[in-house]
């Protein structure tokens, strides 16, 4: 008796276990990793708005860097970035998009926004996907190649100093105002995913232009000395 009461007593704390893991509300973690089918209705919870757009927001979760964030289409919101919202969606593929579609949103407090993770830009195109909807900061330097007078959409492309070319879009940031050959020190925006690329978009104030550098001639110090005998 006392080992089929054993038995029993671990059948109970498994059957637990399992039902407590079924009951276990959705992550973006989860569902950017495949865990959920397209066309199921998801529910996350306690997630923190990132950034706004006219028909939706993007959401984070804790600890804010690759798989936690999502794209949450709503048609129009009245949310604002620090926003600590649940969602309610149907998980969908859009164009290769991961969203959470027809979605209801619940505000349930307030807080900071989250700090961008910062990545190169080699290390971002190596494994773009598990930034896609996140905020970044690419840290690298760059300069314009080609703007959207050319590739249109409010498309424009940027090649980084170490030699990669980032697709960039005009979502936050006014694409009049870039130019071919300008400089910039960094981006801050979302890592996003439309019409089969990826492709970044810089915030209003998270793409500071500066002055582009010329380089120097490289010298050794013995040419240097030699100018001054």
């Amino acid at each position: 008796m006392k080992r089929l009461a054993i038995v029993f007593a671990l059948l109970l704390v498994t059957l637990g276990a399992q039902s407590v893991f079924a009951m276990a509300a959705p992550t973006i973690f989860d569902i950017q990793n495949g865990m959920y089918a397209e066309g199921d209705t998801l529910t996350i919870e306690n997630v923190t708005v990132v950034a706004v757009r006219y028909n939706g927001i993007w959401v984070a979760e804790a600890p804010f860097g690759a798989y936690n964030g999502i794209w949450v289409y709503m048609g129009s919101t009245t949310n604002v970035p620090g926003d600590i919202v649940d969602v309610t969606g149907v998980y969908t593929e859009y164009y290769g998009l991961s969203e959470l579609n027809s979605a209801t949103v619940t505000v349930t407090g307030s807080g900071p926004v989250p700090t961008p993770t910062v990545i190169s830009a080699s290390s971002l195109l190596a494994d773009p996907e598990p930034w896609e909807s996140c905020a970044i900061t690419i840290s690298d330097g760059m300069n314009v190649i080609e703007t959207s007078d050319v590739l249109g959409h409010g498309y424009w492309t940027c090649q980084m100093l170490d030699g990669s070319v980032v697709n960039f879009d005009d979502y936050f940031y006014d694409d009049t105002t870039v130019l071919l050959g300008q400089c910039y020190n960094n981006a801050t925006g979302i890592w996003e995913y439309t019409w089969s690329n990826f492709r970044m978009e810089p915030y209003v104030d998270g793409y500071p232009l500066v002055d582009c550098v010329v380089d120097n001639e490289a010298s050794s110090f013995g040419s240097v000395k030699s100018l001054f005998r």
